[in-house]
């Protein structure tokens, strides 16, 4: 939870849901400059949560009982041509992934129905997808197919590093 992350709306958010007595809870794991920060804009709130930093069994356990990924990134440059690990990660486990990021994330996720964008300034964005989701589940469980296929067919690591082995088999080729 440093400089990349934008926890602000999540925060706000889970305050709306708290408010209207939805039953959403939001586990926010991990460590870093700004916990202390979130730790008390979330002050009062019951449905966040932030277990701290996670180890692999625990990440494992935790997105086997969550149903959307968050991925919560500031708008960079950097995010533009690149997909951070973390929405790759939730993809491995079938979650949805809800992002901030804009570029190439949001339109892979949109393009293969396994994650949509919502804006980091609006809390009442991301509000409105875990709404929709709760109105409908089946929508929610579509998208959760569609992101274990998309891991499977595009970032397995057998997949990925064949690829990459057949990349610098075809540039040794061109010297």
């Amino acid at each position: 939870m440093g400089w990349q992350s934008e926890l602000d709306g999540i925060i706000e958010c889970a305050s709306m849901i708290q408010r209207r007595k939805g039953k959403i809870v939001f586990v926010l794991a991990g460590s870093g400059p700004a916990l202390e920060r979130y730790r008390g804009l979330a002050r009062g709130l019951t449905n966040v949560l932030f277990p701290g930093w996670l180890g692999a069994a625990e990440i494992h356990t935790l997105m086997q009982r969550s149903r959307l990924g968050l991925a919560p990134y500031r708008k960079t440059q950097n995010l533009l041509g690149n997909i951070p690990n973390k929405p790759i990660e939730y993809l491995s486990a079938g979650l949805p992934v809800a992002t901030t990021a804009m570029g190439i994330l949001p339109e892979l996720l949109m393009k293969h129905q396994c994650g949509l964008a919502y804006d980091a300034e609006n809390p009442a964005s991301l509000e409105a997808i875990l709404r929709e989701f709760e109105d409908d589940p089946k929508k929610l469980l579509a998208m959760s197919v569609n992101a274990l296929a998309l891991y499977n067919q595009a970032f397995r690591s057998d997949i990925v590093y064949g690829r990459m082995a057949d990349y610098l088999e075809r540039l040794g080729r061109l010297r």
